[in-house]
């Protein structure tokens, strides 16, 4: 299977958990790419590949700054992404009740917006539990790949 990752990473958590899964999916025989966000255009993104998505979030809310032209593409261009499956997960902190998660909320709810189709939950990471974002994205993502597969 073909599987896209693209993260948004303020710090570089995200695109260390992109790495790990990248890791995982290609030792399971998955054709893997990884890729920052930044300078990712809407029709970069391919109708033959699960894309995921791994976003933290920064500020009050955002999606990090690598994410922004690529937000803002979607906003502007407003692609027909109908033929698109995604999955998504993010990467917060409770600690920041009234923020959490909302960078993948805001790559979730722009994809939806331009007609992609979500395939599963989007996975959540709490950076104040003592969970470890990278072993959660792989439990995450073996119910995403298998529904995806059926649709195939």
């Amino acid at each position: 299977m073909k599987i896209d990752i693209y993260h948004a990473s303020q710090l570089g958590y995200a695109e260390e958990v992109s790495e790990e899964l990248g890791s995982q999916l290609g030792e399971a025989n998955h054709e893997v790419s990884i890729n920052d966000l930044n300078g990712v255009s809407p029709s970069d993104l391919t109708t033959d590949a699960l894309n995921v998505f791994i976003s933290s979030t920064t500020g009050s809310g955002q999606v990090p700054d690598n994410g922004w032209f690529f937000m803002d593409a979607l906003d502007q261009q407003k692609p027909d992404l109908s033929a698109l499956c995604f999955a998504i997960f993010g990467l917060g902190d409770t600690g920041y009740d009234d923020t959490y998660n909302m960078g993948s909320e805001l790559v979730m709810g722009a994809l939806k917006a331009c007609g992609a189709k979500q395939i599963g939950e989007r996975g959540l990471h709490d950076a104040s539990s003592d969970e470890f974002a990278e072993d959660l994205v792989n439990e995450w993502i073996g119910p995403i790949l298998n529904e995806y597969d059926q649709q195939l």
